[in-house]
């Protein structure tokens, strides 16, 4: 079965601009997701598989699919490691959560 990734529920989210505010209320750690990481995260709501969110990232923004299936792994791995995924609630660890890339997501 192909993964199909979603934000665990213990998160709140708010828009702010262009960003995407995520806040983890069990650790009280906020995160902030620039537009193109926000665009993917709405995506990743359970029903689609990770290549099936890189094809609408391709269209969406006019890049080869390669790329964007490289990025949106590479957002999922960040959001992975800071055990924001509903998969990865029971492995969280707050010292973990820092591993965050530039850019793409912050800590508040």
């Amino acid at each position: 079965m192909e993964d199909r990734p979603q934000l665990h529920s213990a998160l709140a989210s708010y828009e702010l601009d262009d960003d995407l505010i995520v806040y983890d209320e069990q650790s009280s750690e906020g995160f902030v997701l620039n537009a193109t990481a926000a665009h993917i995260v709405q995506l990743l709501d359970g029903s689609r598989t990770v290549a099936a969110v890189a094809r609408v990232i391709a269209q969406e923004y006019g890049v080869e699919y390669q790329q964007a299936l490289t990025d949106v792994r590479e957002l999922i791995s960040e959001l992975r490691e800071a055990s924001l995924l509903a998969t990865d609630v029971a492995a969280a660890n707050p010292e973990d959560r820092a591993a965050l890339v530039p850019g793409a997501i912050h800590r508040d």
